[in-house]
This record gives C-alpha cells, sequence and structure tokens, in this order.
C-alpha cells in the first residue's frame, strides 16, 4: 500500500501493522532497533520509492485485487483512512481493502517465484502464511474489534494467483498488544530494544568508546567457545585446502569436472575489476593472547 504523507505522519506517532512485525524482529531486513530510532525521529525512514519490487507491488495491488474479486465473486473496497485502535490509541493501521458484505478484509501481497517457493507459503486456502504477515493480519484486526478474518491474496511472479485467510487468534492479539505496548512505551522512555543478534549489536553499537567491562561467568564461558569455534574453522580451512589442491592438481587446465555426462564442479578462470573501497570504521572481535 502507498500511504500519503498525512497517512505517514500518523503512523509516526504510533506502531502500524508493518511495524509489528519488525518490533518483533520478524523482518531480516529491518532491526528493532531502526525502528526505534526512527519512531523517536533520530534517524529519517527509509525511502523505499527507488526500490524496484515495492513499486512494482503498489501498481499490481489493483490487479491482485480484481484476481481475488474474480476467483472469489467478492468485492473489494478500498479503505484510505487510518484506522486506530479502540483502546490503543497508538495502535493504527492501515489496510488494502475491506470485503463488501463482510467483517473481512484483504492484505494484497506480491512476491517472486523463489520467495513464494520457501517453507513459509503453505498450501493456497488455508492460512499458512509467513510469521510476519500472520502478525500483520492480526494486528489489523485487533484495530477491527468486528472483523473476524482477513484474505492474503498472493500474486506470484505475476502470473500465479493464490488465496490464504487468516482466521482472528484473541491469543495471538493479546501477545501483539502488550509487546508492542512494551515497545511503544520504551519509545517514549528513550530505552533502545535489546539485541538479540550480533548484526543487530554491530548496529547498536558501531564504534567502540569507554572503559572495559568485567566478564561474567557466561561471557567466559561464551569466548571459550568462540576459541573452539574459530579452532574450528581454522582446521576445516586446512582441510578444504587440501581437498581443493587435490581436485586442482587432477583437473590442471581444464575448467569443468564430469561424471557420466553431468557437469559436478567448475574450476573456470575469471576475470576481477579493481576497485577502491570507500573510508570507514569495523569493529573485529579479537581474542588477547598471552594475558592471564
Amino acid at each position: 500500500m502507498s500511504l500519503s504523507p498525512a497517512a505517514l505522519e500518523r503512523r509516526s506517532h504510533g506502531l502500524g501493522s508493518s511495524d509489528a512485525a519488525v518490533a518483533l524482529g520478524l523482518v531480516p531486513q529491518k532491526s528493532p532497533f531502526r525502528l526505534y530510532q526512527e519512531k523517536r525521529r533520530e534517524i529519517e525512514p527509509e525511502d523505499l520509492s527507488a526500490n524496484e519490487a515495492v513499486e512494482l507491488g503498489v501498481l499490481l495491488e489493483p490487479v491482485v485485487a480484481t484476481l481475488f474479486e474474480r476467483r472469489t465473486g467478492k468485492k473489494l473496497h478500498r479503505v484510505n483512512s487510518t484506522i486506530e485502535h479502540p483502546r490503543l490509541p497508538w495502535m493504527v493501521c492501515n489496510i488494502d481493502r475491506r470485503v463488501v458484505g463482510e467483517y473481512k478484509l484483504a492484505e494484497i501481497k506480491t512476491a517472486g517465484f523463489w520467495a513464494a517457493q520457501s517453507d513459509e507459503w503453505g498450501e493456497p486456502g488455508t492460512d499458512a502464511v509467513p510469521f510476519r504477515y500472520a502478525v500483520q493480519v492480526q494486528h489489523q484486526l485487533a484495530c477491527l474489534p468486528q472483523y473476524e478474518a482477513g484474505y492474503v491474496p498472493l500474486l506470484v511472479a505475476g502470473q500465479n494467483f493464490r488465496l490464504f485467510e487468516v482466521r482472528r487468534d484473541e491469543e495471538i492479539i493479546a501477545m501483539i498488544e502488550t509487546f508492542l505496548g512494551a515497545f511503544w512505551q520504551n519509545v517514549l522512555d528513550g530505552i533502545p530494544p535489546t539485541p538479540t543478534t550480533l548484526e543487530q549489536a554491530k548496529e547498536r553499537w558501531p564504534k567502540s568508546i569507554g572503559e572495559p567491562i568485567e566478564a561474567t561467568p557466561e561471557i567466559l564461558e561464551a569466548v571459550a567457545d568462540l576459541a573452539e569455534c574459530k579452532a574450528a574453522i581454522k582446521q576445516l580451512e586446512v582441510e578444504r585446502d587440501e581437498i581443493q589442491g587435490r581436485i586442482a592438481i587432477f583437473m590442471g587446465e581444464h575448467e569443468m569436472l564430469t561424471h557420466e555426462g553431468r557437469d559436478i564442479l567448475k574450476y573456470r578462470t575469471q576475470a576481477r575489476a579493481g576497485f577502491t573501497v570507500a573510508p570507514g570504521t569495523t569493529r573485529p572481535m579479537v581474542p588477547v593472547k598471552g594475558k592471564k
């Protein structure tokens, strides 16, 4: 859905349905910390206008809506207003369509062929959609207490239509309301979310400053585990190089290894262009040796 500037401004004062999955850590492309920074106006929201997948999704939305109407015989009505939760004013949503004559909504999706082939998508006609989309629909249903379900019409690679239906689930809605309530209160109080992955930690603390920190027993164990992991990787790299050496010696100048008419390994010359790396910073994690 392409939102108007007014709708975007209103949503910045609360959490929309697409924000819910981000806050829960379900969207690899965007961290809870970045969402937190956006809501506090510390950074500007990412501009997705030049993203081709987003642009095509917006352009194809009415096409998918038309396919839904043809396949189901149901009529859809566009909803342009921002909907506010009846009890939680910071919880808002903008739905793609509502089903005429039913208390159901439609959350329209498009996906490439390989994305749609992932285990996240189940059988059409079921509720087996990626969990981040299920959370999005349940968030919308939370804002619309009288609504029973949300359809998820999916267009795959521009040539295959699939339809799913996510029924209202009060337990999931309660979980979303509780978690997002705590997240929003932290936004208001200036308490950033705790990182849960290495990438999120790097995003949260990109530069090292301050005094040393004393290790806890759990972190001492993690440091030992890291040393073991690095040693295992190094040993595997030695074994990998030895195996590759045997294969390279066997192949000589040949660029393709075959077996019974089937290509099984390429060893082909590739040209590499020169490039310049822009200045920047990094934080390598290196164990310190020789100190007690």
